[in-house]
C-alpha cells in the first residue's frame, strides 16, 4: 500500500471543493433559468387566457346581437301574418 501525502490530501480536499462551488454555480444558473422559463409560460397562459375570453365574450355579444334581429324579424312576420289573416277573414264566404 502506498503512503499518501499531505500534498496529496490537500490537492484531493481542494478538487472536491472545486467540484462543489461549480456544482453549486450550475445549481443556481438552472434554477434561474428554470424560474424565467415557468414566468415566461404564466405569462404566455395569461395571455391565450385573457384573449380567449375576450373572443368568447364577443362571440356570446355577436350571438345575442343576431338573435334579437331574428326574434325582431319573426314578431314583425307574425304580425303581417296576422294582419294579413285579419283582412283575408272578412272575405271568405260563409257556407251555410
Amino acid at each position: 500500500m502506498s503512503k499518501i501525502t499531505y500534498q496529496t490530501i490537500l490537492r484531493l480536499i481542494n478538487s472536491i471543493n472545486t467540484f462543489a462551488e461549480q456544482s453549486d454555480k450550475n445549481i443556481k444558473l438552472l434554477r434561474n433559468n428554470f424560474d424565467a422559463s415557468k414566468r415566461r409560460l404564466e405569462e404566455q397562459y395569461d395571455n391565450f387566457t385573457a384573449s380567449a375570453k375576450a373572443e368568447y365574450e364577443r362571440n356570446i355579444a355577436a350571438v345575442k346581437k343576431k338573435a334579437a334581429t331574428l326574434k325582431d324579424n319573426a314578431e314583425k312576420v307574425y304580425k303581417n301574418v296576422m294582419a294579413l289573416d285579419a283582412a283575408l277573414i272578412p272575405l271568405i264566404p260563409i257556407k251555410n
